[in-house]
């Protein structure tokens, strides 16, 4: 449960001290799983991750689930991977800078004003300073819609190929460390 988050709030006095009571031997009997490959394309995707996806699924295989692969989403390239819009990322960071001590900046604007940030961060947090409210942004509205259809688009082609769940790696590449910026394909 996290008092900053209203939504986790039902979970009070629900969560178990472990979930490993609820694993069954034979979960994966009977269940048909999709593998997303759009997700993770060759070439777009990194051979290690991909290899340990192939592991998971070949496990699964195994253990009696059904394995649709690939699972193709039609409408799959209508829905491109997209970085969060300038207005959440402001109103996330000032939700944090809320929270810091006396003598530290509470608006994204005044950490630019400071200039004490990493340059690497500057054109972001230039852009961030100036976004509007999240509910004022025409981007998040899109964004909002766009995930809406794509949720749909999802939904009928796993009820199409009659699939329980999908198997996709997030993300397609290992972390990387800041300062490690433009060393892996988007």
């Amino acid at each position: 449960v996290d008092p900053a988050d209203p939504a986790t709030s039902l979970a009070e006095c629900k969560i178990p001290p472990t979930y490993t009571a609820f694993l069954k031997m034979d979960g994966a009997r009977d269940q048909r799983l999709g593998v997303l490959r759009q997700a993770f394309p060759p070439g777009k995707s990194d051979p290690a991750v991909v290899a340990l996806l192939d592991k998971a699924v070949a496990d699964l295989r195994a253990a009696g689930a059904e394995i649709v692969d690939p699972l193709v989403v039609p409408e799959f390239d209508e829905f491109p991977a997209q970085s969060h819009p300038q207005s959440e990322v402001r109103a996330a960071l000032e939700r944090y800078l809320a929270t810091t001590g006396p003598g530290f900046p509470k608006t994204v604007a005044a950490v630019v004003a400071a200039k004490k940030y990493h340059p690497l961060h500057e054109t972001g947090l230039i852009a961030a300073s100036k976004a509007p409210a999240p509910a004022d942004d025409p981007v998040v509205k899109k964004l909002e819609a766009d995930e809406a259809r794509m949720r749909l688009a999802y939904l009928r082609a796993m009820d199409g190929a009659g699939v329980d769940a999908l198997i996709l790696p997030d993300p397609s590449y290992p972390p990387i460390l800041n300062g490690d910026r433009n060393t892996t394909p988007t």
